[in-house]
């Protein structure tokens, strides 16, 4: 059901244009039975929140079997089982997408505190070191119990060097208790679903992280998404604060094996300039210019005009995007 929730919005929007409504609905559905083809299920589990299902999807050049972690239609996060690759961070969290080069990148810094909101199959925890503390902000105790069975995933388990909390529940709740100017790097990685948390990527969210950040720390936005732009609230958000942004879309490689990696979307920002300077330097990262989109606050989220957006592709997300 979260699946149609953009195209309930555009029933009200739009419910003198039949035709319109319609065609979204068909488009939004025929997108959910693609993602969700062919899979072999090994188990499934309803929560509170969904239905959590792994699959094995084997892949000869990843040794074999890789488990993959799915909520719906929304790939939360892959694993291989071969020894050889099992510490290797798939999909969004390679080490060549945008997520991957943050945590490569504030980690040369020195021991670093990094904060993870969306804990998936707990691919991040790959880049944890002995010198640094991690912390996932997970709503779902049951992806918090599967990403921790060997059985299914064994990054938290066998791949980071010490310890990895989770600390449960909203995390726009649950980080505000943390200790303010304490994070080196926050991922907010909670986007990608059908099911969007927009109170996650308001102006006084962020604000928020921008709070528990050093002044020179990093907070990461995952802005993946197949149904929805949210990567324009985002900037207007960031631009609303007059914090510097950085923008990035990265293109997964035709040759590599199905889930090694995924194409990425991200914005980052600092509480100062001095956070992204070696973030500057990288010239996969960009300046977005100004936006004409208004931010997303707590009073105010357009839904209807992202996917409008999304659907039609503006001028103004295509320059972003072609940086």
């Amino acid at each position: 059901m979260v699946m149609l929730m953009p195209a309930a919005i555009c029933a009200f929007l739009i419910r003198d244009r039949t035709l319109v409504f319609t065609a979204i609905l068909l488009m939004i559905t025929l997108s959910a039975q693609w993602i969700a083809r062919g899979y072999d299920w090994s188990y499934s589990e309803r929560s509170f929140f969904g239905v959590m299902r792994v699959a094995n999807s084997p892949d000869p050049r990843l040794g074999g079997d890789v488990h993959v972690l799915m909520h719906g239609t929304t790939l939360h996060g892959a694993q291989a089982r071969d020894g050889r690759f099992d510490c290797v961070p798939t999909l969004y969290y390679a080490a060549a997408t945008p997520i991957g080069q943050a945590a490569t990148m504030v980690g040369r810094r020195g021991p670093a505190r990094i904060g993870v909101v969306g804990q998936g199959s707990g691919a991040m925890a790959t880049y944890k070191r002995t010198e640094d503390t991690m912390t996932f902000f997970e709503i779902d105790p049951m992806v918090d119990r599967l990403s921790r069975d060997p059985q299914w995933f064994s990054y938290i388990s066998n791949c980071a060097s010490g310890p990895i909390n989770t600390v449960l529940g909203d995390a726009r709740l649950t980080l505000a208790k943390e200790t303010p100017g304490s994070y080196d790097l926050l991922i907010i990685d909670a986007f990608s679903s059908d099911a969007v948390p927009t109170h996650l990527l308001t102006v006084e969210a962020i604000q928020g992280y921008l709070t528990m950040l050093k002044p020179n720390g990093v907070v990461l936005l995952h802005l993946s998404n197949r149904n929805l732009d949210i990567t324009m609230p985002a900037v207007a958000a960031a631009q609303a604060l007059g914090k510097p942004s950085l923008h990035q879309l990265y293109y997964e490689s035709d040759t590599t094996p199905e889930m090694a990696e995924a194409s990425t979307e991200a914005l980052i920002l600092s509480p100062t300039a001095e956070g992204l300077r070696d973030f500057m330097a990288d010239q996969r990262w960009n300046t977005p210019a100004r936006t004409a989109v208004r931010p997303w606050t707590d009073d105010y989220v357009n839904l209807f005009g992202s996917l409008q957006r999304s659907m039609f592709d503006t001028p103004e997300l295509q320059a972003l995007r072609s940086q």
